[in-house]
């Protein structure tokens, strides 16, 4: 199976909201550069997908979806890293996801 891998960086904010001891710091607002992969299973190697277009696609969605209008970037309120992988499988039909916060710690989601 052959896959083209998207890339975007997308500042933002989230929280999670029933952060207990010793991370409650976390359920207040706080900022990341989410750092995003997609996979998508493509049929032939010659620009089945074009990347650029779909990296396109999936950073002016979440950018009006999640209303970055300012240098706060996306508010992804509750949402975790596994929650944003979810969402974006089912909005852009990637094979699998992974989101990270940083460059460091995340998730990633398989169809």
């Amino acid at each position: 199976m052959t896959y083209i891998i998207t890339y975007n960086e997308i500042i933002g904010m989230h929280r999670w909201e029933n952060a207990k001891a010793p991370f409650e710091y976390l359920a207040n607002e706080h900022r990341h550069v989410f750092k995003i992969r997609c996979w998508f299973p493509v049929k032939h190697s010659n620009r089945d997908i074009e990347i650029n277009q779909k990296q396109y696609e999936i950073e002016s969605t979440i950018k009006k979806e999640f209303n970055s209008k300012d240098e706060k970037g996306a508010d992804f309120g509750g949402m975790s890293c596994e929650m944003i992988c979810e969402y974006l499988i089912s909005k852009f039909g990637c094979e699998s996801c992974e989101v990270t916060e940083d460059g460091f710690g995340g998730a990633y989601v398989r169809k």
